[in-house]
């Protein structure tokens, strides 16, 4: 995959590409996509024993992130905050010169977290208390920043696809074609990412640049506070419901693409039907034309409040509907399986479809139970430390005097024992000395 020109790409069939959608500051959730999904990267202790990632010699796997690499806050209850956001950053530009060595690479496209951020550094809405200070003195340092966006792009354009965290929205490209008549479709996506370049280079949150097509399309909230439209980074027009597939192909059109991916908008949060990597406008090539990546992996969106499950754990007075709220909460955090989208290249086109969608079919937390042990006994033991609630009802479910006392008030142990199987251990797999997966559950393997 080769950059012809600033933001512009072109890739051949020897290419291998994945799309990696909103990390949100979950370094472990960057450890599964790219050590278990993409495969072009190994874990290494590091001197003060922290999981460091490394690219895997003779690799060159293409990677593209879509955004939101930041912000572990969506809830006041954080569920284990590691305290990853300017790591994951880092680590990224460090893995992007490991990669460049054996013809691989990371792309990276920011997000409106990113961009928030960058304007500005003191707000703390979305950052972890382990992040507000960390990531305060990150994004007001002008030289970190500059080497961010110098390795960074507002969108870009592969072959036929366009790329952007928001997706290209109607209001905005409207606002560029009215400032830049005499700009035509790839002159649109390369006037925009220097735009991009210039306008953050030597950004300044205290004294902004004069420069109001920039403020626009990269800063102002709201492009018309009349109509609730947002800028680039913000817009969620083919994020969710009523896509017309038409008018996105006239859309992308204008920029010369034919594809477009974007993430921004979880799709565990479908008004319709809740879903994790989703298609829409099926082309002629066995493809389709959009894909929407973001899939609130995060645990970031992980519900960690009693008071938000309405969950209330009384080991002296437990009866079935415990059970149905703890289902609910699970059901709702371990439907968002960690995934990636894999181009597929044949005959120098790139195209998409589900059979692009590479996953273990894993929520973060699966994979974390699975890596570090059901219990939050066997975390400890491996020197991590948890805050989830779901370790409370898990220790009771496993408790035998427990389970014991509940079959003899007439509620089924294989009932009990059942929640754990369908709901923790459904997708769960372990690992055999060979690294290859055998589903197995964790009550079946001595775990408790």
């Amino acid at each position: 995959m080769k950059e012809i020109d600033l933001g512009i790409f072109k890739s051949d069939n020897n290419d291998n590409i994945f799309i990696v959608g909103d990390i949100h500051g979950d370094y472990e959730c960057l450890i599964h996509c790219l050590v278990d999904l993409c495969k072009c990267c190994y874990i290494i202790k590091h001197n003060d024993e922290c999981q460091k990632l490394q690219w895997i010699e003779n690799n060159n796997t293409q990677l593209i992130f879509t955004g939101d690499l930041i912000h572990r806050k969506r809830f006041e209850h954080v569920v284990d905050d590691e305290c990853s956001d300017v790591y994951i950053i880092e680590a990224l530009l460090r893995l992007k010169n490991e990669a460049n060595e054996y013809n691989g690479d990371i792309i990276l496209v920011s997000g409106n977290h990113e961009i928030m951020n960058i304007i500005y550094p003191e707000n703390s809405s979305y950052t972890s208390p382990k992040n507000i200070k960390v990531n305060f003195r990150f994004f007001s340092d002008t030289e970190k920043i500059n080497l961010y966006i110098a390795n960074s792009y507002a969108w870009i354009k592969l072959n036929d696809i366009l790329i952007v965290h928001g997706g290209l929205c109607s209001q905005y490209m409207d606002y560029i074609e009215k400032k830049n008549p005499n700009k035509k479709g790839i002159e649109i996506i390369k006037h925009v990412n220097k735009k991009y370049r210039d306008y953050f280079t030597n950004f300044n949150y205290k004294k902004k640049k004069n420069d109001s097509e920039s403020y626009i399309l990269f800063e102002a909230y709201e492009l018309d506070p009349t109509s609730l439209k947002h800028n680039m980074f913000w817009c969620r027009q083919w994020g969710y419901s009523n896509i017309k597939c038409n008018e996105l192909q006239n859309l992308i059109g204008k920029v010369d693409c034919d594809k477009m991916i974007i993430a921004h908008c979880p799709q565990f949060l479908d008004p319709d039907k809740p879903q994790t990597i989703s298609f829409r406008c099926e082309n002629k090539d066995d493809g389709f034309n959009l894909a929407r990546i973001d899939l609130g992996m995060s645990r970031a969106f992980e519900y960690n409040s009693c008071d938000d499950t309405q969950l209330t754990i009384d080991k002296d007075n437990f009866d079935e509907s415990i059970f149905k709220m703890f289902l609910k909460y699970l059901n709702f955090n371990f439907n968002r399986k960690i995934q990636v989208l894999q181009l597929i290249n044949k005959d120098d086109k790139l195209n998409f479809n589900y059979s692009s969608i590479i996953t273990e079919k894993l929520s973060c937390m699966q994979y974390l139970l699975l890596k570090y042990g059901i219990q939050k006994k066997f975390w400890k033991k491996k020197g991590m430390d948890s805050n989830w609630i779901g370790f409370d009802l898990i220790d009771m479910l496993c408790n035998k005097d427990f389970l014991n006392k509940c079959n003899n008030d007439k509620l089924e142990l294989n009932k009990s024992l059942s929640i754990i199987e369908n709901i923790l251990c459904e997708v769960v797999k372990k690992k055999n000395e060979d690294n290859l997966f055998s589903v197995e559950c964790f009550y079946k393997n001595n775990h408790f």
